[in-house]
């Protein structure tokens, strides 16, 4: 029918099968909503970003991320450079 669509998802939530399913439905666009000191704080969430992005990528999905920061806010440069190296196509930050 060629209908398009975004989905917001959880990282931990998508697999393999999951991507492909969702990109030979039509979805063209995944957001994330991050809170920045879960992913910095944890490896496996971290690990979890990187395979999403990755299983996304591979089936030409747009990838993007709201990332919420809470204080203090010393490491928004290093928030940033991270941010950059999980190859997000979009990526916002939140203030609170």
């Amino acid at each position: 029918l060629g209908v398009s669509w975004e989905a917001t998802a959880a990282p931990e939530q998508l697999d393999e099968a999951l991507a492909a399913h969702m990109a030979r439905a039509g979805c063209e666009s995944v957001h994330f909503q991050l809170e920045a000191a879960k992913v910095f704080e944890s490896t496996v969430a971290r690990e979890q970003l990187r395979a999403a992005v990755e299983q996304l990528r591979a089936h030409g999905v747009f990838i993007k991320a709201t990332v919420k920061l809470v204080p203090p806010y010393e490491s928004i440069p290093h928030l940033v450079d991270v941010a950059a190296t999980f190859g997000l196509d979009d990526v916002r930050f939140d203030v609170a």
